[in-house]
């Protein structure tokens, strides 16, 4: 319950009702929104394989949060930040490793009489 004060020093009492997320309304909305977010991780990433496993790593970093998630709509745009967070985080790891893996032939190429 809210207080508010008003312009003749009256006070009200606002209840304000708050939707409480549980697990399963995370589960839902993620399961809901899957194709989604699978086509947004896979505008940044190369293969499925990486756009799903970004959806699972989305889902765990969610999980302990879904207590603290207020609505349906809030549930949606956290993991639509988070997909994309990640997307972008695995698309440089693998832009890193790829760098890392032609600069180590190179070198080896290098070394050879």
């Amino acid at each position: 319950m809210y207080k508010l004060m008003l312009q003749n020093r009256d006070y009200c009492v606002i209840k304000i009702e708050t939707k409480i997320m549980s697990e399963k309304n995370l589960i839902e909305t993620f399961t809901k929104w899957r194709s989604r977010y699978l086509r947004q991780a896979l505008r940044i990433l190369p293969s499925v394989e990486d756009a799903e496993d970004v959806l699972q790593d989305a889902f765990v970093r969610l999980w302990p949060l879904s207590k603290n998630i207020n609505s349906d709509h809030e549930a949606t745009a956290l993991t639509y930040i988070t997909v994309r967070n990640l997307s972008v985080d695995r698309y440089r790891a693998s832009r890193r490793e790829n760098r890392l893996s032609n600069d180590l032939a190179d070198l080896e190429e290098k070394a050879e009489p």
